[in-house]
């Protein structure tokens, strides 16, 4: 197998990361209106908004899992193996947070706060864990 250059790497992870900030960005509306009625203590939501929430969660789910799998078929450069092989499985964490919270907003099972409060908690600290892991990453471009 041909080995990999650091710039074809980057390119390739930079381009899953935007996608995952766009996927992001496209389901935060619907985050924010379960997020902005709970910080109201409203917790009982309508069987039509979870239904409208768990369809745009459910894409986006879907979205990130099809970059999961293009992040674990990818190949890193050999100085870069250990940080790569960590950055896997973190970004699997993140998306697993992120099936979680399409968990907790199922409308034939009702909202779940307790599953939703700890998907938010993973994916916020996998958000940090990989920006975390792609500076660390980066350094290997000087």
């Amino acid at each position: 197998m041909k080995p990999v250059s650091i710039t074809t790497f980057f390119q390739q992870l930079g381009m899953v990361m935007q996608e995952t900030e766009s996927i992001g960005s496209e389901m935060n509306p619907y985050y924010e209106e379960i997020s902005e009625k709970l910080k109201k203590g409203e917790t009982d939501f309508s069987e039509e908004v979870l239904a409208k929430v768990h369809i745009e969660f459910e894409s986006g789910v879907d979205k990130y899992e099809k970059l999961q799998r293009k992040v674990n078929a990818m190949q890193a450069p050999a100085k870069l193996m250990i940080l790569f092989q960590q950055f896997k499985g973190q970004y699997t964490n993140y998306v697993d947070g992120c099936k979680m919270m399409l968990d907790a907003v199922d409308p034939d099972k009702g909202f779940d706060k307790e599953l939703f409060d700890k998907a938010e908690q993973i994916q916020d600290e996998r958000s940090s864990v990989l920006a975390n892991t792609m500076t660390k990453m980066m350094r290997f471009i000087r």
